[in-house]
């Protein structure tokens, strides 16, 4: 019978209402103090206010299978991104949710395997749901299941033994009135511990206990040989009839069981195991009722006395049961069962669970399963060239992958998709890869595999930097009719890189509505895809010089709410970018700075390299020491133009603050061409045109006029003239660069473009002095630009001056721009006058007009 809650009732009620107020809790205390019985009384409570509620269940025997507790969740394909296996899971989780919430109740937290540890951690911080923890005190723990009651991501509840008084209220809900002699052997051998007084009392009924003639339950004699908990549990299951411990054994070992399998073959132990209050019935993630110890304790002790024998006997008895049963629900526990058992593996099971074990990112228990059976058959030889690759071991996948010839279609397709990936990202053979994918389309008839295949060629190449074939192959995808929205979505992710990196703005244009749309609807199988797309949209605007545009669409995606730390890091990455080319400085050394605190959570397309690059950039273009900080100790995942640029670019401009100029030149060609090499086009172009920034066009200009012509990337073919017109010391032409740099709200590459025009001066000084001005006022629209360019710029104005004839050019008054300047109205028209004489004009209008042209740039960073 289960025993009523007595005295945790002001637990319960906190615990209610931190969780109905969206705070997780975590439970903590000594085995026996209770916290199973208030986690399942509190997920009670608050599924009747209307929250959804899903129960977990961590124990000793499943510690060794990932994501045991949380199966139901999981998609089912094996990924080599746990992030994403994450994602999907935290997806299915989500759609379990009602209007007033979740709750993920998750018994004995100290036990849960490490996958299902990062599920926790991922739900926890994403707020997918809010959580109800127990973990026994006094027990090891991992660090990051500490962390969230240390960090205050969840509340800790610390759960004592009960008073003298609660104790006594306890025995006597269960027995009726007691005598004080009782109450005080209760209190002595229990002190507070609801299961010690739990054992002691139905171990001594029928035995040790009986009613005195005022109706009062008195001792007859000693209630137990020990108070030790341990020893208690253990003499009470010890006391059990041999049909009644052979079944708490099975569910000892195997739980939890799902009742729809063991319930019909415990059938006969089940109602007394209840009775004696040994068993619960739980209902598990996906709903299925299964069964498990009432308290862990019982499934502990009864294992820890288990000759190795009977254990393996025990083992035996569930896979027994389990294939007898129509559905096996979990493949890889019956497969570890069957292990453990000491029998041969069957073939069938030994498969199945080696595909589970690498859907749940163990392929090292996957390659043991596997290892059983033999690689005679291409689905073996497939199961185990994909566990060797996910623990890198690229050569012994091969030599299982290589030189097979299967039949079955979808095998050939997956046998090329895993052997693809490994000679790719493994062993670097990149056009053998590709020549593999493209070889295996030919054969297969399937319209979706072959849409899949081709998108995986058109990655591998898009990450290689070979974006003509990137683009050809999915264009093929998206040119098959029968292609499903997930594989156009895909492609589009794909083309999109291709187009942004290449600068064909016009086709990225032209696309961009379909694909984030399409995007959008397939959100729950590629949660990444749309902003992907977006990501790549916005580096689009940015190369056709619409930086504004640029600038609002990244900063509409981060105001939405259902990011986590993986997309949400990825955006303000993005937005440095974007902060960069406005030069904004100091916001994009905040984006960044946030970016990076967010990557020791979550960084899905390894940013972190190219962030730090970017944080070095901006401190650099403020002339800061500190500019190299971020990129010591730095090491490259890889030689990707993704990653190589922003870190060159960092490198460089580092080196510029520090003085070392020549070094700065040589890092940013270097950078340059290695990404043009690898057809990111754009972002090689960035790197040259820093060189021309730096005065040393001649050193790139070649290289720049060998770029392809970028279709409708505005800003890069600007970057382009700014070197012809530096190169041909033509000061006019330079003049007209920095305006359309500026009409494009690049106030910073304008005010060096005018730097440059002013230092060509020649005889035209008023000329001159109205480019060093136009210089200052768009340098006054920058966030603490200090590069050579602009400390280079001819003194033929001050800037002073520039200040008030930028006010006055707004229309300000002399007495309001003295007043916001803090001079007097003489200076003011003193700075005017010299102002007018240096461009030789005549007065506040025409100086307005002259203005104008940097005007946008202005108003576009206020």
């Amino acid at each position: 019978m289960e025993w009523p809650l007595i005295g945790r009732e002001p637990d319960l009620d906190h615990a209610v209402g931190l969780v109905e107020s969206g705070t997780g809790v975590a439970l903590l205390g000594t085995a026996g103090v209770g916290k199973s019985r208030l986690l399942h009384e509190l997920g009670d409570r608050v599924e009747r206010s209307g929250m959804s509620l899903v129960r977990a269940v961590a124990a000793g025997s499943t510690k060794v299978i990932p994501f045991a507790p949380f199966v139901e969740l999981l998609p089912g394909v094996p990924t080599q991104d746990r992030l994403v296996m994450l994602r999907e899971a935290l997806d299915a989780l989500h759609r379990r949710r009602s209007q007033r919430g979740l709750i993920l109740a998750v018994d004995d937290a100290h036990l849960l395997d490490q996958e299902s540890l990062a599920f926790v951690i991922s739900v926890a911080s994403s707020g997918a749901a809010t959580i109800g923890l127990t973990a026994r005190s006094g027990e090891p723990m991992a660090s990051d299941l500490v962390d969230l009651w240390t960090n205050g991501v969840i509340e800790r509840i610390d759960l004592d033994p009960l008073d003298r008084e609660t104790s006594r209220s306890v025995a006597e809900a269960r027995l009726g009135p007691i005598g004080d002699d009782l109450e005080e052997e209760l209190w002595r051998l229990a002190e507070g511990n609801p299961l010690v007084l739990h054992e002691l009392i139905e171990g001594a009924i029928g035995r040790a206990l009986t009613r005195g003639e005022d109706g009062a339950w008195k001792r007859l004699g000693p209630l137990a040989e020990s108070a030790r908990l341990g020893d208690l549990v253990a003499s009470r299951l010890n006391a059990l009839p041999e049909d009644l411990r052979s079944a708490m054994e099975l569910v000892a070992v195997g739980a939890p069981l799902p009742s729809d399998i063991f319930g019909s073959m415990l059938s006969d132990a089940l109602p007394d195991l209840d009775s004696r209050g040994l068993i619960s019935l739980i209902e598990e993630v996906g709903g299925r009722p299964a069964i498990i110890p009432s308290h862990p304790l019982y499934g502990e002790i009864l294992q820890s006395n288990l000759d190795p024998g009977r254990l393996r006997s025990t083992h035996r008895r569930l896979v027994e049961a389990s294939l007898a049963a129509s559905h096996i629900s979990d493949p890889l526990r019956v497969a570890v069962w069957q292990r453990d058992s000491g029998d041969l593996l069957d073939d069938e099971l030994a498969l199945a669970g080696a595909a589970e074990a690498l859907v749940r990112h163990d392929p090292g228990l996957a390659e043991e399963l596997v290892g059983a059976v033999g690689t005679e058959g291409d689905r073996a030889a497939l199961l185990l060239g994909r566990a060797l690759s996910y623990q890198q071991r690229f050569v012994e996948a091969e030599e299982v992958l290589g030189g097979r010839n299967p039949a079955d279609e979808d095998l050939i397709g997956e046998t090329a998709s895993v052997r693809a990936q490994n000679l790719a990202f493994g062993l670097g053979r990149i056009s053998e890869a590709r020549r593999l994918l493209s070889e295996a389309t030919t054969s297969i008839v399937d319209d979706q595999l072959r849409s899949r295949l081709n998108n995986e060629r058109a990655m591998i190449s898009a990450i290689e930097g070979d974006f003509v074939d990137a683009i050809a192959a999915s264009e093929a995808v998206l040119g098959n009719h029968g292609s499903s929205d997930l594989a156009r979505t895909s492609a589009y992710a794909t083309l999109t890189v291709a187009q942004a990196m290449t600068g064909d703005c016009a086709s990225l244009d032209a696309i961009i509505e379909e694909a984030a749309q399409l995007a959008s609807q397939v959100r729950e199988k590629l949660p990444f895809a749309r902003d992907q797309i977006e990501i790549m949209h916005m580096q689009s605007l940015l190369n056709a010089g619409r930086l504004t545009e640029a600038l609002d669409l990244a900063k509409a995606r981060l105001n939405h709410d259902e990011f986590g730390a993986a997309m949400r890091s990825t955006w303000l990455s993005a937005l440095g970018l974007t902060l960069d080319l406005l030069a904004r400085h100091q916001q994009a050394v905040e984006a960044a700075r946030m970016a990076l605190e967010l990557y020791a959570d979550a960084d899905p397309f390894g940013l972190e390299v190219q962030t730090r690059g970017l944080l070095a950039l901006e401190l650099g273009l403020q002339g800061l020491a500190e500019a190299g900080d971020p990129l010591k100790n730095l090491r490259l995942p890889s030689r990707a133009p993704r990653l190589t640029v922003w870190v060159d670019r960092g490198t460089a401009w580092a080196a510029v603050a520090d003085g070392a100029l020549e070094n700065a030149l040589d890092v940013l060609i270097s950078g340059g061409r290695h990404a043009i090499a690898h057809e990111h086009f754009v972002w090689g172009a960035f790197c040259l045109h820093d060189v021309v920034r730096l005065g040393r066009a001649d050193l790139v200009l070649e290289d720049l006029r060998q770029l392809p012509v970028m279709n409708g990337a505005d800003l890069v073919e600007n970057m382009r003239e700014h070197a012809e017109a530096q190169v041909a010391s033509d000061a006019d032409g330079l003049a007209a660069v920095a305006a359309t740099f500026v009409g494009m709200g690049a106030a910073l590459l304008g005010a060096e473009a005018w730097s440059h025009a002013a230092m060509l001066r020649g005889e035209e000084e008023a000329k001159a002095a109205l480019w060093v001005l136009l210089s200052a006022v768009s340098e006054s629209s920058c966030e603490g630009s200090d590069t050579p360019a602009l400390r280079d710029r001819p003194r033929l104005v001050t800037a002073r001056e520039a200040e008030v004839a930028t006010d006055a050019a707004r229309g300000l008054s002399s007495s309001q721009i003295g007043e916001a300047r803090f001079i007097s109205v003489r200076t003011v028209d003193n700075h005017l006058r010299s102002v007018y004489r240096k461009l030789g004009i005549g007065g506040r209008d025409e100086l307005a007009v002259l203005l104008r042209r940097a005007g946008r740039a202005s108003t576009s960073n206020e």
